[in-house]
């Protein structure tokens, strides 16, 4: 059966209940003694023409698993996602692995389950190339197609539901996609030692690693909710992360028991996925430093901003709590600095002496 999706294409799902949003697959109306299913972009991609293929979803709720590949017509929409098959490609959501015809490999990305992010996958024109993304930024090649002898293949979107949590998506079909094809790197090697976003590892408690859960890595992940953002400055206290990027923003996660994430704790105690602060336009932050329970920030202009736990007079200023979450600016007349840095509870600063 075919159901409109997003008011500009059309998509295989044999059965779509009349109560579903146009724009939005929910699996937990569908297929209840199924555990697997998916749906088939009904317009496919013929790589003999060269075209700039592109596709994208993005995750509305936490999801089991989400897989987005290619496939022929012959694929199964029951009880498979897309690489499981012979002939099929396809990366999951659930611990990143790509697979290609059945045969599974890790390291492409991290896990990409959390609710808001948006995954797509494209073809280089001329080369048969097709590469994965998230959040509009490339990540990695997935594999290589002839593009004189294969076959017109379909953007396949498959669910698992094991769980029965009720995954839902949205998926992406407006045309022209909003991709910029110039911005593909050479190669994947070109990707990883560029300056656009982080990858992290270790422990991840309170979601310190920023991957959307609290599963410890013992490899480079990037991180989804920094792709596409240049990072000039980058610091890891106790249980949070900060980063400052080359706009001049901030973005905070992980524990947020001590206001450290310039939050209110009682709005949110921690954050597996980065947030930004919520800062003036005309503040530029070029460093950042964390510390046990709080956090600095070092301005373009040389001047120093605290916030978090006030344990032992780290924030360098009075607060009438000893948690104050509230950025506030460390008052020291005619001294502008160039450098900070924290340890547990002690916070060292490095002073302009030209000044």
């Amino acid at each position: 059966m075919n159901t409109q999706v997003d008011h500009h294409s059309e998509v295989d799902c044999i059965i779509i209940p009349d109560s579903i949003h146009i724009g939005h697959f929910d699996c937990s109306c569908l297929f209840p003694k199924y555990k697997e299913f998916a749906y088939r972009l009904n317009q496919g991609w013929n790589l003999k023409e060269n075209h700039r293929f592109y596709f994208e979803f993005e995750i509305l709720r936490e999801v089991d698993a989400i897989g987005i590949g290619l496939a022929d017509l012959d694929f199964p929409l029951i009880g498979e996602l897309p690489g499981w098959v012979k002939g099929t490609v396809g990366i999951h959501s659930d611990d990143a692995q790509k697979f290609i015809s059945g045969e599974g490999t890790y390291g492409t990305c991290s896990p990409f389950n959390t609710k808001g992010t948006v995954a797509g996958i494209g073809i280089v024109p001329n080369t048969g190339k097709l590469f994965f993304t998230l959040n509009g930024m490339y990540v990695a090649q997935l594999c290589e197609y002839s593009t004189e002898t294969a076959p017109v293949l379909y953007p396949i979107v498959g669910i698992s539901d094991r769980s029965k949590k009720g995954s839902q998506i949205k998926i992406r079909t407006e045309a022209p996609f909003d991709f910029d094809f110039s911005s593909l790197p050479e190669s994947d090697e070109d990707a990883t030692t560029s300056s656009v976003g982080a990858m992290i590892w270790g422990i991840a408690t309170h979601g310190k690693l920023g991957l959307g859960n609290d599963t410890y890595q013992s490899v480079p992940r990037v991180c989804p909710g920094l792709n596409g953002i240049k990072v000039i400055s980058s610091s890891c206290g106790d249980d949070h992360t900060l980063i400052a990027s080359e706009s001049g923003g901030v973005y905070t996660w992980g524990s947020n028991y001590y206001g450290q994430l310039g939050i209110p704790p009682s709005k949110c105690t921690e954050s597996s996925t980065p947030i930004r602060l919520n800062l003036p336009s005309d503040l530029f932050i070029s460093r950042v430093a964390a510390g046990r329970g709080h956090s600095l920030l070092l301005s373009k202009d040389g001047d120093i901003y605290s916030f978090g736990s006030n344990e032992d007079g780290c924030l360098g200023r009075p607060t009438e709590n000893i948690f104050d979450y509230q950025i506030g600016k460390v008052e020291i007349e005619k001294v502008k600095f160039v450098d900070i840095t924290v340890c547990h509870n002690l916070t060292g600063i490095k002073r302009n002496w030209n000044l």
